[in-house]
């Protein structure tokens, strides 16, 4: 038996449906442990039996905080060392790719070991199964954990290089799109096996455009699923860059789940933006959410905040409260900011924390938005 579990965004969880895939295609027991909260380790007690008789625990990290790394991340790989000593432990992802990650720079011991390719993983699950004299039978298949989403990965690479982030510096170094007919033909065939949604995966789907032909973009192909398939358009999590009047068109069908937008604008201080290097400033944003929310009433738009950037003043709070005021946002989630070595961001001074505390007062002290506010920490972030 071999446990599947993801950490991150949409990428890592089409990383693990593929490998899901070619191992039960190979003859492998495999569970893949449906997306959810990142800070939940074992769901229900039926995972929690699965993970116990697995010869291999496979996990796949996400370097997008290193409070991640150390807590979510690693208390899953301790736990999951805990309930089951025999098990194997292979840790992958993206936090290898990261140098100055947790992971990276972590003494390994048995019975956990480090695996960067999908070809390694592919024979150490041969190695392990081979070892346990592990054999199929009827008793100890367990169904592939499979939900009606499908993860349908665009491209991978990230050109946006926001200041604090280290994916698009060392996980994501070159931007590359996968062919329209490429990703067509596999949303087809998942239709066929009983898919009926689809989620987008990769570090900004939005960002995406045929490399056959550059005029074709994201909302093309959205319309071209739509128009072809039967399939709903489950979760889009989009730059505040990728709303043009098209895509707009495209996201007031009626198989687009307008309550599951993501558009997130991580401060709406001009100051703070600049450092950020997110590429827009507080007018276009304005302009932006005043057009979304006036051509499509009835959408349901979730946005992200960090509180805690280098030089924020209490100031910079106040412009993005107003900002967040201004708009009917469903869903405000609040991240700490986490500095990640090697980022342009770590190179700024740190805020103080008696000043970090002052401004995440003020957003206590927000009656109007307070309902609205999900406060996390940094190791729940997920891009763009």
């Amino acid at each position: 038996m071999i446990f599947l579990r993801s950490f991150g965004c949409a990428e890592n969880y089409y990383r693990n449906q593929e490998l899901c895939a070619e191992l039960a295609l190979k003859g492998f027991d495999v569970y893949n442990q449906p997306i959810g909260s990142d800070r939940q380790a074992i769901r229900n007690n039926e995972e929690m039996a699965i993970l116990q008789k697995a010869n291999l625990v496979i996990v796949n990290t996400c370097t997008i905080s290193d409070e991640s790394e150390k807590t979510n991340q690693w208390n899953f790989i301790k736990r999951s060392a805990k309930l089951n000593n025999k098990a194997k432990i292979a840790i992958t992802g993206c936090s290898l790719r990261n140098p100055f990650s947790f992971f990276s720079a972590l003494k390994i011991k048995n019975p956990v070991s480090i695996i960067s390719n999908k070809a390694d993983i592919l024979l150490l699950a041969k190695n392990v199964s081979k070892k346990n004299g592990h054999k199929r039978s009827k008793s100890d298949q367990v169904p592939m954990a499979v939900s009606g989403r499908f993860y349908c990965m665009l491209n991978s690479g990230c050109m946006r290089a926001c200041s604090f982030c280290a994916c698009s510096r060392y996980v994501f170094k070159n931007k590359d799109d996968r062919p329209i007919n490429n990703i067509l033909k596999q949303i087809r065939n998942a239709q066929s096996l009983g898919y009926s949604h689809i989620e987008f995966a990769g570090p900004c789907p939005g960002d995406w455009k045929d490399p056959n032909d550059r005029s074709y973009r994201f909302s093309d192909l959205l319309n071209t699923i739509l128009k072809t398939t039967t399939l709903t358009i489950d979760f889009l999590e989009l730059h505040p860059l990728n709303l043009d009047r098209s895509l707009m068109k495209v996201l007031s069908h009626d198989r687009v789940r307008k309550e599951e937008i993501s558009i997130p604008i991580q401060s709406a201080s001009d100051k703070i933006l600049g450092l950020m290097k997110r590429g827009y400033n507080s007018k276009y944003l304005h302009r932006l959410f005043k057009k979304l929310f006036k051509e499509i009433p009835d959408i349901k738009v979730s946005t992200d905040i960090i509180v805690g950037f280098p030089f924020e003043d209490k100031q910079d709070i106040r412009r993005t409260l107003s900002f967040l005021s201004s708009y009917p946002f469903s869903c405000i989630d609040v991240y700490t900011y986490s500095e990640r070595r090697g980022t342009l961001a770590s190179l700024l001074k740190p805020l103080d924390p008696r000043r970090f505390n002052e401004h995440y007062r003020l957003l206590l002290k927000c009656k109007s938005l307070r309902d609205k506010f999900n406060f996390l920490s940094s190791a729940n972030r997920s891009r763009p």
